[in-house]
């Protein structure tokens, strides 16, 4: 982190709460919405946090021309289940890829991270996360016949991870910072 402000002026940034910005124009959007030609906001997903309360969150839809919709997932609190069925429910075309973030901290409970996964995750902390949870989420992507997976280590543990890019084969995409995943 820097203690200088980025700079956002011309930049719109879309929440689905009402947030402030020195010079990002911020628009709260409390539906599915069009960002630009082919990137859409599939609008927000409410969910209950422990100790957080209810929280909104959104993904992106990229209409990939010839091939169909990409799932960009910063955070999969509303589950893979619900983000799945809001775009079906908006697309006509297939779910191409998921990339992101799903939530699954299975492994490592006593990690730091595993903690706070759990406490801030949509569960009851003594509710612990299931491997088979793991396993309906690769059932549910490859009965939709996704093409392209990446799971982000932000939210999900590396035996998460291992079970996807196993799944997945050539299909899987590692999530590194900065690297372009081309569809």
């Amino acid at each position: 982190m820097s203690d200088n402000d980025i700079n956002l002026n011309g930049i719109s940034a879309y929440t689905p709460l009402k947030m402030r910005h020195e010079s990002a124009t911020i628009q709260v959007i409390k539906e599915p919405r069009k960002i630009a030609n082919g990137i859409v906001s599939i609008g927000p997903i409410s969910r209950a946090i422990w100790l957080a309360g209810i929280v909104q969150e959104q993904s992106l839809a990229i209409n990939v021309e010839g091939k169909g919709i990409v799932l960009i997932i910063g955070c999969g609190h509303p589950s893979i289940e619900r983000i799945i069925k809001r775009a079906e429910d908006l697309f006509d075309q297939p779910i191409y890829g998921v990339i992101g973030g799903l939530h699954y901290p299975i492994t490592n409970p006593t990690n730091l991270k595993s903690i706070g996964q759990n406490i801030l995750g949509p569960k009851l902390p003594w509710h612990r996360y299931k491997k088979s949870e793991v396993s309906d989420a690769i059932r549910l992507l490859t009965e939709k016949n996704v093409k392209v997976v990446g799971i982000s280590s932000h939210d999900s543990c590396n035996w998460t991870i291992k079970q996807f890019r196993d799944s997945f084969g050539d299909k899987y995409r590692e999530i590194v910072v900065g690297q372009e995943i081309k569809f």
